[in-house]
Parts: C-alpha cells; sequence; structure tokens
C-alpha cells in the first residue's frame, strides 16, 4: 500500500507529448519530404524493410513508433505485428489511440482511411507522424527488435478488390496507384498528393546508392544512364522503378555478372551513342 501514492505521483509527472499540427496551406518553410524518405526513416527506425506506404496501414508501426517515445505506453505483446485482417488492423489503431490520449496527443487517427490500404491518407498521416516523432525524440536508446521481442512486422497487403495498376498502364494520381519505393509518381509533399496536379520525375544522384550503375544522361534530368548496358533509361514517369525493372532484364543481368567476373567494365565513353530505352 506504501508503493501506491508513489505509484500515482509517478504516472502524475509522466511527460506529455508536445502535438504538430498538419499545416492547413503549404508551408514554404516546412521540410518537404517524399515517400523515399519516409520509408528510409522508418526502415531505420524501427529495423524494417518495407517498400511501399501503404504497407503500413495495419498501424503496428506507429505502435511501436509511440513505444519508442513514450515507454509503456502501449503493452507491445498486444500489438498484431503479423497480421493482413482488417479486424487486427482496428485493434492496432484502438491501441494507437488509447496511447494518444494517453500522452495528450490531440491528433485525430483517420482509421477509416487509413487501413483501406490506400496511398494518399497513409502518406499524410505518415509524414505528420514523422514530424510528430522528430518533435517529441529524445534521443534515448531503443532496440526495436528487442522490444517486439524478435518478431517482424509484416507488410500490409493491399485489400481485396485493390489492387495495383500495371506500370505499362502509366500513372494518374498517387491516391490511385500503390508504389513501391521506387515510386510509380512523386510525391514531394502531401499538398501535392491527389491534388490533380501531375509532377514528373528527374534523376536524383542518391539512386546511385541504390543501383552504382545508374549515372546522369547527356539527355537531360528525365533520363538515367546505365553505365553497365550503354543505355539511357526514361526515368520521369516511375523514377526508381524504371531502374529496377531496368535491373531485372536479361542483358542487364548479363553485364551484370560479366562486369562482376572482370570481363566488362562500365562504359563511360560512348555516352553519345546511347539511345534512350523504349
Amino acid at each position: 500500500m506504501a508503493g501506491l501514492p508513489r505509484r500515482k505521483a509517478q504516472q502524475g509527472s509522466r511527460t506529455m507529448a508536445k502535438n504538430v499540427e498538419s499545416p492547413q496551406s503549404p508551408d514554404p518553410t516546412e521540410e518537404k519530404c517524399n515517400r523515399y524518405d519516409l520509408l528510409d526513416w522508418l526502415n531505420k527506425r524501427l529495423e524494417i524493410q518495407f517498400t511501399r506506404v501503404e504497407q503500413i496501414c495495419s498501424g503496428s508501426c506507429y505502435c511501436q513508433l509511440m513505444d519508442c517515445l513514450f515507454p509503456g505506453c502501449i503493452d507491445l505483446s498486444t500489438v498484431k505485428f503479423q497480421t493482413q485482417e482488417q479486424t487486427d488492423f482496428l485493434h492496432n489503431y484502438s491501441l494507437l489511440q488509447a496511447a494518444f490520449k494517453k500522452n495528450g496527443v490531440t491528433k485525430v487517427v483517420p482509421v477509416d482511411e487509413l487501413i483501406k490500404g490506400k496511398f494518399q491518407s497513409n502518406f499524410v498521416f505518415l509524414k505528420w507522424f514523422k514530424r510528430f516523432f522528430q518533435m517529441n525524440f529524445a534521443e534515448q536508446v531503443y532496440n526495436p527488435v528487442e522490444a517486439r521481442k524478435g518478431q517482424g512486422i509484416e507488410p500490409a497487403k493491399p485489400p481485396l478488390g485493390f489492387s495495383p495498376r500495371p506500370a505499362s498502364q502509366g500513372r494518374k494520381s498517387a491516391s490511385r496507384s500503390l508504389n513501391q519505393s521506387g515510386g510509380l509518381e512523386t510525391d514531394t509533399d502531401e499538398e501535392g498528393v491527389g491534388s490533380g496536379v501531375r509532377k514528373h520525375i528527374i534523376y536524383l544522384s542518391t539512386w546511385e546508392e541504390t543501383y552504382p550503375w545508374a549515372k546522369p544522361s547527356t539527355l537531360g534530368d528525365k533520363y538515367a544512364y546505365c553505365s553497365l548496358c550503354d543505355i539511357n533509361l526514361n526515368i520521369h514517369h516511375s523514377g526508381l522503378l524504371d531502374l529496377k525493372r531496368h535491373s531485372q532484364t536479361k542483358n542487364h543481368r548479363k553485364q551484370s555478372q560479366a562486369a562482376s567476373n572482370g570481363s566488362v567494365t562500365p562504359t563511360s565513353v560512348k555516352r553519345k551513342g546511347a539511345h534512350p530505352a523504349l
């Protein structure tokens, strides 16, 4: 009984969360953040390998991020980390909402939209959550794999009746297609998603970290140059996904194998004669 008042005092001294509001209009001073940045941040923070924003719709990632920020606010043993059932998604979000309430977070969680697995709503909420996390993170040491007892976090799959549109059909809007880490369309910020404004992808040097054979093309920033195949690739529709598709072609695999065996040196002098991929 003597310990009870002390426990109440500890609960009363809980540090409440710093709230972050979603901007009602574009803020030119706000850090721009696209899906690649968000997924890279999430994967590093939780030691997972998600490739699409839609895969976070189960809510389990948010539960663990809250546990990182406010240890003990969610019992991770009750989180459904490996599920494809929407009833379990709802369970996870109920845990998240309870943790929000416990820590004074005023953000409304759009559960009904998130569990549908559509890109736009999940992108917007993940972007908000990253800002919220950075505002409240105190650089505490946290081992995400150990915290969830070694469990992996299963990427959620699209719900029945909602399948990704083949890349060959082009792109329309971020809210109507599933996106891999390479992306089917651009989204430099949440305001541009689903607005009907078509944004084209341009070559980024950071892609070379994933595909070392990719180089800037002499044809302009809508192309990437493959130094192994001596070919220019049109990347302004799908970005990294175009590079990924090219890396899986028979010719590229052959050239890559030859290069790894030392029989081929990546091309750098033939670029004027290179042709854009069809």
